[in-house]
């Protein structure tokens, strides 16, 4: 790819989590924060024990910062970030049944 594209997919990919190949191939995985026309800051998620001290309140992000220049990267692609849990629930069935038409929600109308 090249440098004007490598820019406009990232300036259209910023806040997502992206994977960067670099030109040496490394590979980094990250959320894109800023975007210049030199570089791409990239917000890359810590290990489990940075997770562990953010929950108990001993470091304020867990996340690290990760600057690379635009001319060694080698292409962007948009990737997801796993969960540890399905995106998408069965639907919960409806808590009340209907109305039925005889009953009005509103005193003193009948709906006949």
């Amino acid at each position: 790819m090249k440098k004007n594209e490598i820019l406009q997919t990232c300036q259209t990919n910023i806040y997502k989590f992206v994977r960067v190949r670099m030109a040496d191939g490394k590979v980094h995985k990250g959320y894109i924060v800023n975007v210049d026309n030199d570089h791409v800051t990239l917000a890359v998620p810590g290990s489990a024990a940075d997770w562990q001290a953010y929950a108990q309140g001993q470091r304020w992000f867990p996340f690290g910062w990760l600057a690379l220049p635009l001319a060694f990267l080698a292409g962007v692609a948009v990737a997801r970030p796993r969960y540890p849990y399905p995106p998408y629930y069965p639907a919960y069935p409806p808590y009340y049944p209907a109305y039925p038409s005889y009953y009005s929600p509103y005193p003193g109308y009948r709906a006949y």
